[in-house]
């Protein structure tokens, strides 16, 4: 069964090894913010209002195209891993895609996150 994350905010990150997508959820009253990072981009699929980035472990991350960017919570966990090597992506997003596209054509197995 495939998982599908639909994220409320999210980042492009590169790590290391691959580019991976970081995404948080709003908590609320009985549940707190929660984040999560994919297992490594493979593909991205434009669509009207959202891009839909699949990982390594086949998951599906649904990322809306108005919501790229980190609240004072994601700031807080990303900042934990500056030290891992782990880059948050400043730009244009579909300049930022495209580029992560090329990439993934021309060295897809050299990103693996495995």
């Amino acid at each position: 069964m495939v998982s599908i994350y639909t994220p409320d905010r999210w980042v492009l990150v590169k790590t290391p090894k691959c580019y991976r997508v970081f995404g948080t959820w709003s908590g609320g009253y009985l549940v707190g913010h929660s984040w999560r990072f994919n297992s490594g981009i493979t593909k991205i699929v434009e669509h009207s209002n959202f891009y839909e980035f699949l990982g390594y472990s086949g998951s599906i991350y649904r990322c809306g195209k108005d919501s790229y960017g980190y609240d004072p919570y994601g700031w807080s966990v990303l900042y934990m891993y500056k030290d891992q090597g782990v880059t948050v992506l400043t730009g244009d997003v579909p300049d930022l895609i495209l580029s992560i596209q090329g990439e993934l054509g021309d060295q897809n197995e050299t990103l693996a996150c495995q």
